[in-house]
């Protein structure tokens, strides 16, 4: 999660990326609570690959935008 803040930009850290964390970790201590280890374990892997797929897209728009601006002002001229 460390290496989520880093790369990423404060605002979008916390519009898009914090929520999911959050959302993760108190179903993931829930599971654990009711000694659902299974569970808990599923959970993690489950959300941790959602969130990779959730980074992937974010750096796809990312990207996107930034050569939507760049098309803009070449095809401007």
């Amino acid at each position: 999660m460390k290496l989520l803040q880093f790369l990423l930009p404060r605002k979008a850290y916390d519009e898009i990326f914090a929520q999911v964390i959050a959302d993760t970790r108190l179903a993931y201590y829930e599971a654990l609570a009711k000694g659902n280890t299974a569970k808990a374990r599923y959970i993690r892997i489950r959300d941790s690959i959602i969130l990779a797929i959730v980074f992937v897209e974010f750096l796809l728009a990312a990207c996107l935008d930034r050569g939507v601006k760049i098309y803009k002002a070449f095809s401007s001229r």
